[in-house]
């Protein structure tokens, strides 16, 4: 299974990779283009990890047309190998910046980090 999952990058399978595959058998394989594709877009997202393929999929649903480019496995890249955790409590970090910074610096800090999981659409900058 580790042979079927072996990165570009060369390191191990991520934790998510490992139990979709287990669960599915493996990871459906795409027709790699020939030639140049012809076509018009709005956008073109490079990369179909977890961060490209959200972003092309907010795109679609305002009503833009997205063309993915991925050059090697459809989430196998870079954002294949995160837990796509999103969380406000960072123990380790609070206790760096509360070291180094005043108390309104870490409050501002977690302020932040609380917004980026309860307003995620900020990212994307819909209103």
């Amino acid at each position: 299974m580790q042979d079927m999952l072996q990165s570009e990058t060369s390191l191990r399978p991520s934790i998510w990779q490992l139990s979709h595959v287990k669960r599915l058998g493996e990871f459906r394989r795409f027709p790699q283009l020939a030639g140049t594709t012809t076509g018009k877009f709005d956008v073109a997202v490079i990369g179909a990890g977890m961060f490209g393929l959200t972003t092309a999929l907010k795109l679609r649903e305002r009503g833009v047309s997205v063309v993915v480019i991925e050059a090697h496995r459809v989430g196998m890249g870079v954002g294949g190998f995160s837990t796509a955790k999103l969380c406000s409590l960072q123990r380790t970090m609070f206790s760096l910046i509360r070291g180094k910074f005043d108390d309104d610096v870490v409050k501002a800090y977690g302020a932040m980090n609380q917004e980026g999981t309860t307003r995620p659409h900020m990212v994307f900058g819909a209103r």
